[in-house]
């Protein structure tokens, strides 16, 4: 008989079919290595996502907590302009009066100066305020306080004199953008 035809005989059932000449059908089990592996890498693909938007919404923070102060010192020499950076921390604000967090400027004469031409005042306390601005982001003028603090030389003046004086300021320092109330504009004891 010829092994490569297949024969029956009447009667006969057919052989059944050789395994030695079919391929082996592949048996379909999950291969956990792969699946563990994947879900290995999901979890750590999320685990730096979310490291990285932490990082970025941290210093999103620290750029949206900056505020500013401005204080405008009313001596007898001079005028001085200081521009304060500074964030809140624990309810507390912290000052860094390195690089951009901190800018001064002076002007002569001081505010006693103008005792005869209270007007004058307006000028030097001006330019303070534009230093001012140029020192705080525009967006922050509206948030950030400005006080006018006069000492020494204005102390000397007489009270309607110095009152005088503080209103030239005031009408100055409430046209600024900046935040300001007119009692943050006065005479300091000593």
């Amino acid at each position: 008989m010829d092994p490569l035809k297949d024969q029956t005989r009447p009667g006969q059932r057919s052989p059944p079919p050789s395994t030695a000449n079919t391929p082996a059908k592949p048996k379909c089990k999950p291969a956990k290595p792969i699946i563990l592996l994947l879900i290995a890498s999901v979890a750590i693909a999320l685990g730096v996502l979310l490291v990285c938007y932490s990082v970025l919404l941290s210093g999103r923070n620290r750029r949206v907590s900056l505020r500013y102060s401005v204080v405008i010192d009313g001596g007898s020499s001079g005028t001085r302009v200081h521009v304060f950076g500074y964030r809140i921390e624990s309810g507390k604000p912290v000052f860094d009066f390195g690089g951009e967090s901190y800018a001064s400027m002076k002007l002569s004469p001081g505010l006693s100066a103008y005792a005869d031409n209270p007007d004058g005042a307006r000028v030097s306390v001006a330019e303070l305020v534009d230093f001012a601005k140029g020192r705080v982001p525009k967006g922050m003028l509206k948030k950030s306080d400005i006080r006018l603090m006069a000492t020494a030389g204005m102390r000397l003046l007489e009270m309607p004199v110095q009152e005088q004086i503080l209103e030239v300021t005031r009408s100055l320092l409430r046209s600024s953008g900046f935040e300001f109330r007119d009692e943050w504009a006065s005479v300091i004891s000593g």
